[in-house]
């Protein structure tokens, strides 16, 4: 299905549903979507969604599952726009069924987000114990993406998602809802379960940014409230000319952590009047980038 989001062409749903595990979700767009749809009467979505929004269930869906193999033009497809493939519910079966089509189209490039990169992960160990990479190669066409509303799931989520293997690893800040340091932090130490010690012993000396180069993408994006309202920051929705510079001074934190560790940054949208602006035209300059992984 065509879409607006700016950083995919296409979006690809062979599942739906999901239930919300952090802060980031809490104005879910997809929930809200999906609620208007299963009021129009679209059954899978009546399946995964109540009066109070998702329900935890998710549906898998068999006719959508092939939908790739009939797109000739090359596009980047966003996996699972509508929930998450790595949903606990979500059988491994089915997934390894999506991950066929993957590489049947080589041709498109497969946008994998999720919250849930453990799950990822642990479908990954799994499908090589049962099919060796001499059988099943790593296939080049899908990007594995995180989202990390805070420190919090930056920390939580990043060290996961660095052991998934993939050609192209990112992360989406969208929401960001506080500021996040990607340089030495905790997460540094599950990642490679070594301590500070044994890292300066191995390296002689702190590389802050050795994490954050394993990452290929940041994807940037203030919280979008209905009505097209910008949503919070700092616990506090941003209204007012203090709350939009707050959240103007992490984004530029972001940005110069991107370029000083050499990671492309693609800036997806911004407040300006409490209002969500996604026009790169009318950003401050500054804020004009949407760059991409190089593939």
């Amino acid at each position: 299905m065509a879409t607006k989001i700016q950083w995919t062409d296409e979006t690809y749903n062979p599942v739906v549903g999901c239930n919300k595990i952090s802060d980031g979700c809490k104005y879910c767009y997809a929930e809200m979507m999906a609620k208007r749809l299963a009021s129009m009467g679209h059954k899978k979505y009546q399946d995964v969604v109540g009066n109070d929004g998702w329900n935890g269930e998710v549906y898998l869906d068999e006719k959508t599952l092939e939908e790739p193999l009939h797109w000739r033009k090359p596009r980047k497809v966003f996996v699972c726009s509508m929930g998450d493939l790595f949903h606990p519910k979500v059988p491994f079966g089915f997934i390894y069924r999506v991950f066929n089509v993957i590489r049947a189209c080589k041709h498109h490039t497969f946008q994998l987000l999720t919250k849930r990169p453990e799950n990822f992960l642990k479908f990954m160990e799994q499908r090589k114990k049962l099919q060796p990479d001499t059988s099943w190669p790593m296939l080049s066409n899908y990007w594995s993406l995180a989202t990390c509303e805070n420190q919090k799931t930056a920390n939580q989520r990043i060290p996961r998602l660095l052991q998934v293997p993939a050609k192209i690893r990112g992360v989406s800040c969208e929401p960001l809802l506080e500021e996040i340091n990607f340089r030495w932090t905790p997460y540094c130490y599950q990642a490679t379960e070594e301590t500070y010690r044994q890292y300066i012993d191995r390296k002689g000396e702190i590389d802050q940014y050795e994490f954050l180069k394993q990452l290929n993408w940041l994807i940037i994006g203030c919280e979008r409230l209905p009505g097209n309202k910008a949503g919070r920051f700092n616990g506090e929705l941003i209204r007012t000319p203090f709350q939009h510079a707050k959240f103007y001074q992490a984004v530029r934190n972001l940005i110069q952590q991107g370029k000083d560790a050499g990671v492309p940054v693609f800036f997806k949208q911004l407040p300006i009047n409490g209002e969500v602006v996604s026009d790169i035209n009318k950003f401050p300059k500054e804020f004009r980038i949407r760059e991409w992984p190089n593939a």
